[in-house]
């Protein structure tokens, strides 16, 4: 089966909060990957966890 691309989203921006959520509805085709990215900044910003329907998921990689 070939990749195919579903959709993506820009949730803005957000100013130093301790807690964020945004409702996203993922495809419902078998075999689906959902990617998350931050950009943080200054770069002592921390995220510790990001969970989809209250699952953790797993960090794939780290950029400095």
């Amino acid at each position: 089966m070939a990749i195919a691309y579903d959709t993506s989203a820009d949730t803005g921006w957000a100013a130093r909060v301790s807690s964020w959520a945004y409702d996203y509805t993922v495809g419902s085709l078998s075999d689906r990957v959902l990617i998350i990215y931050f950009f943080t900044s200054p770069a002592t910003d921390v995220i510790n966890s990001v969970t989809y329907g209250g699952v953790a998921m797993t960090k794939l990689a780290s950029i400095t």
